[in-house]
């Protein structure tokens, strides 16, 4: 009998990066998409992907949307790794500019 297995390895883990993104109204119903990937060095180690259960405006507001559906993934990650003893720092990497100067700066972006 063979016996199969799953050997994931990462030769870099000093951070943990999250690429997060949404796709505006690619539904019915103007509903969104929303996905994330997790890196951990080279190494993508978990992804999430859902329809978004809220209608947006706009793309800026589904960016956001996806953002909040993925924190709480994110946190646990944090306190997981930091439980096995990791003290990584967690990065979340966005593409569209407007939602990064507004996470930054606030409505003083807009």
């Amino acid at each position: 009998m063979v016996k199969y297995f799953l050997a994931l390895s990462c030769k870099d883990l000093t951070d943990l990066t999250w690429f997060i993104d949404g796709s505006y109204a690619c539904h019915d119903h103007m509903k969104g998409q929303g996905g994330a990937v997790l890196l951990a060095g080279n190494c993508a180690v978990l992804f999430n992907s859902n329809k978004q259960k809220v209608n947006t405006r706009g793309s800026m507001e589904t960016e956001f949307i996806a953002i909040d559906d993925v924190l709480p993934i994110v946190q646990w990650t944090k306190s997981f790794m930091n439980e096995q003893g990791y003290n990584l720092d967690m990065m979340i990497k966005k593409d569209s500019q407007s939602t990064i100067l507004l996470m930054k700066n606030g409505r003083l972006s807009s």
